[in-house]
């Protein structure tokens, strides 16, 4: 593995494929069964990720939540990665509801275990999650959040959304607004339904028309936003571990040579003002005050970590 200089961050891939032939999706046909790469070697690319000098490693994969190794499941990988390194925080890519387990829970509870979670829970009905062939119900979902936030501090929970999914109604959108109004998760993201050939659900009844399907991705992109703004705002005046990853380029380096750009470990985008140097701190994770939200917030220079 050679280090990319305009990398700050390693993806770190520990599995492929996916068993759960979900009624919406190809990857079981494109990719294949579930596979993990060996405990062992993650645990070597992990290091060597870190002594190229990367500050955050991601954990990443189609399904890492069905990662197995052995007897070597999710909680104890994350556990494994952390006791080898040292320094570099850990990002998870994607969790699926079924696995938010208290265990799961434990080993996210590090202090270097980044504290952004996402989530694709498709839909808030449990009658459209039946449909989509999903391996958990709503209660699942709800628990799951209350775990995530008992473990870290105001994490930043995203949430994956499908709308127009054959045969949604009314109420069962509704459903799905009422989820994401309880459990407040800190941004959504939305995919109107297009069938995919060779899935399940390309052969469902009635479809949804277009017209209404994209009303309510309209909805859900507008609470998106205002779900983002809120959770930004709950962090104002709040020291944050900023990433430092933008490089403004030749032309802008001496008119921003006091201003730094990068993400939080709860994933916040944040440019950070007063810094000593931006173009010397690329790469390194330094402290800062928020002092504006946003979907780019303003921060105060703090210090290193």
């Amino acid at each position: 593995m050679n280090r990319l200089s305009f990398h700050t961050r390693a993806f770190l891939k520990v599995q492929d494929g996916c068993d759960a032939w979900c009624a919406y999706c190809r990857v079981p046909l494109a990719r294949g069964p579930s596979r993990s790469l060996g405990v062992d070697e993650v645990v070597r690319r992990a290091a060597e990720l870190e002594c190229l000098g990367h500050r955050e490693i991601v954990i990443t994969g189609v399904n890492i939540s069905s990662y197995h190794s052995g007897d070597v499941l999710l909680p104890r990988l994350i556990a494994e990665v952390i006791s080898a390194t040292h320094h570099a925080r850990i990002r998870l890519s994607s969790l699926e509801p079924e696995s938010l387990t208290e265990e799961l829970a434990h080993s996210l509870s590090h202090d270097r275990v980044c504290a952004h979670f996402h989530i694709p829970v498709q839909s808030g009905s449990d009658s459209v999650l039946a449909r989509m062939r999903r391996r958990y119900r709503i209660a699942r979902v709800v628990e799951g959040v209350r775990l995530l936030r008992a473990a870290k501090e105001a994490p930043f929970v995203a949430a994956d959304f499908i709308v127009g999914f054959p045969g949604e109604t009314a109420e069962e959108h509704a459903e799905t607004s009422r989820l994401i109004e309880t459990v407040r998760f800190a941004a959504l993201h939305v995919f109107p339904f297009s069938p995919r050939p060779g899935t399940a659900a390309a052969r469902l009844r009635p479809l949804v028309p277009q017209r209404v399907r994209d009303e309510r991705a309209r909805e859900l992109g507008a609470a998106s936003r205002a779900l983002l703004d809120s959770y930004s705002r709950g962090w104002l005046g709040k020291e944050v571990h900023v990433l430092i990853e933008a490089d403004p380029g030749p032309e802008a380096r001496q008119r921003t040579a006091r201003v730094a750009h990068g993400v939080s470990g709860n994933y916040l985008k944040v440019m950070v003002e007063d810094v000593p140097s931006a173009e010397k701190l690329r790469g390194r994770v330094i402290r800062a005050r928020l002092t504006r939200h946003g979907e780019v917030c303003k921060a105060a220079f703090l210090g290193l970590e």
